[in-house]
């Protein structure tokens, strides 16, 4: 879950009453960001190998099945700070040799289509930032079922979240998709991978 804008005990004791029985929080700063991983102990193994507030790098096991990657992204709004995103990304894929997805709010957007209408305080288009950083880790997006925007503030709108991987996690999980829901209370629309 992102942008929970609440954290600390209170976020803690919402996680609870959830129904997961572990679940792990970077706590949201002020009125931005947040982002809770939940989980059932009983059908995942979850190893938190990183976390920031852009980020949470999770290796997950099922059963005796392989272990794979997850980051979940929680970009900021800030340019500079996205900038540290695009870097740390960068650094884990030096590394990485297993299956790996990234889903959440980039807070980017990768071509100009995916930006329609207008808004005076916010005129921007595609990051090239974004672009370079997917080409040079070698991902692709997982593309998606349902409308093409994810997030929408008066007649603007976007696509700033999305799935992408690895050909390694696309190889593993062929069949894989993701799916926007209809936001609540929320600008942004949830994904379903």
């Amino acid at each position: 879950m992102l942008e929970t804008y609440i954290g600390g005990d209170c976020g803690r004791t919402v996680c609870k009453k959830l129904g997961f029985d572990n679940f792990y929080i970077e706590d949201a700063r002020g009125f931005s960001g947040g982002i809770w991983c939940l989980w059932d102990k009983s059908t995942w193994n979850v190893d938190i190998t990183f976390h920031s507030s852009q980020m949470v790098h999770i290796e997950l096991k099922q059963g005796q099945s392989p272990p794979w990657l997850l980051s979940v992204i929680y970009g900021s709004p800030q340019r500079a700070s996205r900038r540290a995103l695009w870097n740390k990304i960068r650094d884990l894929s030096s590394n990485i040799n297993q299956p790996w997805c990234l889903i959440g709010d980039f807070d980017a957007i990768l071509n100009d289509f995916k930006r329609k209408g207008s808004a005076r305080s916010n005129p921007r288009g595609a990051c090239s930032e974004f672009q370079t950083c997917i080409s040079d880790c070698a991902l692709f997006d997982l593309g998606y079922c349902g409308w093409t925007f994810t997030w929408k503030r008066g007649n603007l709108v976007e696509r700033l979240d999305r799935a992408l991987c690895n050909l390694k996690w696309h190889n593993t999980f062929p069949e894989s998709k993701v799916k926007q829901l209809p936001s609540f209370k929320s600008d942004h629309s949830p994904l379903c991978l």
